[in-house]
């Protein structure tokens, strides 16, 4: 895991990395890599989409976190944002870049434990090579579908579409089925109709969550409490 920080306070970037350190020390993370940078200009200068997380302050001088942001998206529309701040009444701005989440200072370990864990199990679900096999409707064959390249399943009838960000895979089984083979693979189940991949999942709203493609799926009462204890504080 490549994580970057960018605060133009030295004080602030040290407390952070020390806070990230200490994460990854006790949950024994060996593969992390954190970067530091004490302005946007310099996160920018060559940037070419190499960390999956990005802790971004917002009040820099000459170039700040939004800004920052807005160059890092034109570029890379992957990495995980993060945006850190003294100001709760900039925290709507961090909408319009997909932020991952939004920490008041000082941030505290309990805030960095807390989502840290939400990131990590995002990311190896990211990284996961597993793949889900299925035999295709009207036999046309099987197909051998990347678990982390699976948006959604959807239900209709007797069949199920697995839908990807390419194209969508239609084979005959039972919803519950592949919940159940998915157990703990980053699948949650929102609606009878619905199995969805949590790191496609942008924002929960209750009664829906929305894809980071913008699609709203509805959200069953069966199934409310369940999924907002997956996506709670989720952006």
């Amino acid at each position: 895991m490549k994580i970057a920080i960018c605060d133009d306070v030295a004080l602030y970037n040290q407390h952070l990395r020390e806070m990230l350190d200490n994460y990854m020390s006790r949950n024994k993370v060996s593969n992390y890599i954190l970067t530091e940078y004490n302005c946007g200009q310099t996160l920018l200068e060559g940037y070419s989409r190499s960390f999956d997380y990005v802790f971004i302050d917002i009040e820099m001088p000459v170039i700040d976190g939004f800004r920052t942001a807005g160059k890092i998206r034109e570029i890379d529309v992957d990495t995980g944002i993060v945006f850190v701040t003294n100001m709760k009444s900039q925290m709507q701005m961090g909408f319009r870049y997909g932020a991952k989440d939004y920490l008041c200072k000082p941030v505290t370990q309990q805030q960095i434990d807390e989502l840290m864990d939400r990131l990590l199990d995002e990311y190896r679900h990211k990284n996961s090579s597993e793949f889900y096999n299925i035999k295709l409707k009207y036999d046309e064959g099987t197909a051998r579908l990347k678990l982390s390249d699976i948006i959604y399943f959807e239900s209709n009838d007797q069949y199920i579409l697995a839908t990807t960000a390419e194209e969508a895979f239609t084979f005959r089984g039972r919803l519950s089925i592949v919940e159940e083979d998915l157990k703990d693979k980053g699948f949650i189940r929102v609606h009878r109709s619905f199995l969805v991949n949590a790191k496609y999942v942008f924002k929960n709203f209750g009664n829906c969550i929305v894809l980071k493609s913008g699609e709203r799926i509805s959200v069953s009462r069966k199934y409310r409490d369940a999924v907002d204890e997956v996506f709670k504080g989720i952006w």
